[in-house]
């Protein structure tokens, strides 16, 4: 098993892997005070943000309360999305879409 080494990608905070971030319209989360900017903010703390959905008549348990959406949302999320072969030094998995 390999030790954790702190890079620079790591010490910025940011999410580097391709994300997708999913929020129920009624999570009770969204009324904490410094959320809204925190969504704001999400294009520069997940620079691979792929995309953002909010699940309407929703709250926070979005897999128990709309569980079909969730996954509808989860299976088609990484279509067009592969893996780039690695060398067995490299630290991060790195994404990119088939022709770039």
């Amino acid at each position: 098993m390999r030790a954790y080494r702190s890079n620079d990608e790591t010490k910025s905070g940011a999410v580097l892997a391709p994300a997708l971030y999913m929020v129920g319209e009624q999570d009770v989360g969204l009324s904490m005070p410094g959320m809204r900017q925190i969504i704001d903010a999400m294009p520069d703390l997940v620079p691979n943000l792929k995309q953002s959905l909010t699940i309407p008549d929703c709250g926070h348990w979005a897999p128990q309360e709309k569980p079909h959406e969730v996954s509808e949302a989860a299976l088609t999320y990484p279509v067009g999305l592969t893996k780039r072969p690695q060398a067995a030094e490299t630290t991060r998995s790195d994404y990119v879409r088939p022709g770039l």
